[in-house]
């Protein structure tokens, strides 16, 4: 199986409530605010940037990133998240343990209702002496791309990128990439963990940091476009 490292050095994504979102990224979670104009802002969230560009279009569902932060401070994480936002519970549980990905897990919303999410994954070592603080976080580790055929998008991550699927692959649900990286592909109508949410197409560019300049695009729009190369 195996995969090439990926890392995710930009995330670009629509919003309906603009103001709302950037006021919670910057001053509400307080990540650094790279750009803003009158229709977008880009807050910076460990190694990535996340772009949003305000929509007037209905949305049909909502986005899904997991940031990485030290495998040894999901506690810590969740404490320091606490005091700026509720944790999704199901169940009394905030705290998620992943027994076969060897991690741990909490989720929150924002303003638009993505589905955010925090990971301290324990097969990296990154694990850190600090005080949990924004800075703690070290990268957006994954992005949910809803697609109607699976396998055929994993097919194509793997001949166009050279990237193959991580762990576990079925018709509904497989990651491709590596825990620095991974598009987590779903089959259209699967239910996000830890919400309501229905998985549904929507505008998304992931930006991969590999010699090609590699763009995986997405779009809401008819055919959906998984891969570009941009070189």
């Amino acid at each position: 199986m195996g995969a090439d490292e990926m890392k995710i050095i930009k995330v670009e994504a629509q919003c309906r409530l603009l103001n709302e979102m950037q006021h919670f990224y910057h001053q509400v979670l307080g990540l650094e605010l790279l750009d803003k104009t009158e229709h977008s802002f880009c807050v910076q969230i460990g190694s990535t940037a996340l772009y949003f560009e305000r929509t007037d279009e209905t949305l049909p569902s909502s986005y899904h990133f997991a940031i990485n932060i030290p495998e040894n401070q999901i506690a810590d994480s969740l404490e320091f998240v606490r005091k700026q936002v509720n944790p999704i519970q199901e169940d009394g549980q905030t705290i998620i343990h992943f027994e076969d990905w060897n991690a741990h897990s909490f989720y929150f919303l924002d303003p638009d209702g993505n589905i955010l999410e925090c990971i301290a994954r324990h097969n990296l070592s990154n694990a850190s002496n600090e005080k949990f603080s924004i800075s703690s976080y070290i990268n957006i580790s994954e992005v949910g791309v809803p697609v109607r055929d699976v396998r055929a998008a994993v097919e194509t991550m793997k001949t166009e990128l050279g990237i193959n699927y991580w762990l576990e692959q079925s018709d509904t649900f497989t990651p491709v990439g590596d825990e620095e990286g991974l598009i987590i592909l779903v089959k259209e109508g699967r239910q996000w963990f830890m919400s309501d949410v229905i998985a549904a197409p929507l505008p998304t560019k992931i930006h991969i940091d590999d010699a090609q300049g590699s763009v995986i695009t997405y779009s809401s729009q008819n055919e959906i476009k998984i891969i570009t190369k941009h070189t």
